[in-house]
């Protein structure tokens, strides 16, 4: 566990992170043309970190204790080739700083989309369109060494030609 010792004001290792937890995935086609993909991670995170005089657990920096997504797609079957997605995400709280006095809160955020797989001649094109962040959600994503703004909804256009 490396940090910076408030005494010292030095960078070192001074200590160990220990994270045990539970991935939990789920993917299949619930019938012909609709499938789904998701998981869920449930993470129970400690720092042991001797400098800890109080004997306090404290969490790692940018480690939720959940995490779930959830994807699903539907074949539309009165247009070939055409397909609609949609995708929700969720992270839980986060602490921000070594002595979890800083919290960033948890976030859930919407995706929404449609694919098409055609032909441009002979070769095979696929388009597709997605509105990620569909409510538009103001959130932070806390990593370990920093704080991100999240992606305000945003049109995201695509096409892919196989050749």
């Amino acid at each position: 566990y490396a940090t910076i010792d408030p005494s010292t004001l030095t960078f070192g290792v001074f200590g160990q992170q220990r994270h045990r937890g539970l991935e939990i995935n789920l993917f299949g086609e619930l019938t012909k043309g609709m499938r789904l993909l998701g998981g869920a991670t449930f993470m129970d995170a400690e720092v042991r970190d001797p400098m800890n005089a109080a004997g306090l657990t404290l969490r790692p920096v940018g480690v939720a204790r959940r995490q779930l997504a959830l994807q699903g797609e539907w074949d539309v079957s009165e247009l070939q080739g055409f397909t609609l997605t949609a995708r929700a995400t969720h992270s839980g709280d986060v602490y921000a700083d070594a002595t979890n006095l800083a919290k960033v809160s948890g976030w859930t955020v919407y995706d929404l989309g449609a694919r098409y797989v055609t032909r441009l001649g002979t070769t095979p094109l696929t388009l597709r369109a997605m509105v990620k962040n569909v409510a538009d959600e103001r959130y932070w994503k806390q990593g370990r060494y920093a704080a991100t703004l999240g992606m305000p909804r945003t049109l995201a256009l695509s096409s892919t030609f196989e050749f």
